[in-house]
């Protein structure tokens, strides 16, 4: 078992600079203290994959920083891999994995979840002190891979664990309205 209340003792799970806000046209750098998370360690999110209901978890193959041919095409679906095995292997075989409603399906993600809700409401004022429609979604991935090009229909704060990701976020003016539009229906 996890001890949530372990981590607040180093302080937030996240902070945010001053003056954040949800309603910005533009984004913003966070800080995170998930990095060492006992949920993050191998052992744990192993647990997790073989726990969590197979529906739930999405893997896929990407392309690579050595292999990208410049399309930025979702990659396939792979549904016949190992979920433990997969993760296992992501330093050598390109994948990444999207584990769905794991805080419903794991009490200690969902109340990891919460309290990092709970320290970003404390620097991001509009958050409110209630937000609804809640989820995290971990994305599990191999080093140096290419994700295709997409938007993302909510807000969102995405949160590097380990390694390091180069992020491109683009003005919603990139995006036609009619698309925009169709996009946040």
């Amino acid at each position: 078992m996890c001890d949530i209340n372990s981590l607040r003792k180093r302080g937030a799970l996240v902070n945010a600079p001053a003056g954040s806000s949800v309603l910005s046209e533009f984004p913003f750098k966070i800080k995170n203290t998930l990095a060492g998370h006992p949920l993050f360690d191998d052992v744990r999110l192993k647990r997790l994959l073989r726990t969590l209901p197979k529906e739930h978890i999405e893997i896929r193959a990407v392309q690579s920083l050595d292999t990208n041919d410049g399309g930025y095409r979702r990659g396939e679906r792979l549904t016949d891999t190992d979920p433990v095995e997969t993760f296992e292997r992501l330093g050598e075989k390109p994948s990444w994995m999207l584990l769905h409603e794991s805080w419903i399906h794991d009490p200690e993600y969902g109340e990891l979840m919460r309290q990092y809700i709970r320290d970003l409401a404390e620097t991001v004022s509009d958050i409110g002190g209630n937000p609804s429609d809640l989820g995290c979604w971990l994305f599990l991935s191999s080093g140096r891979c290419v994700v295709h090009f997409h938007a993302d229909p909510d807000q969102s704060f995405l949160n590097q664990i380990r390694g390091s990701k180069t992020i491109y976020v683009y003005p919603a003016k990139t995006i036609p309205e009619s698309a925009l539009e169709k996009l946040v229906y």
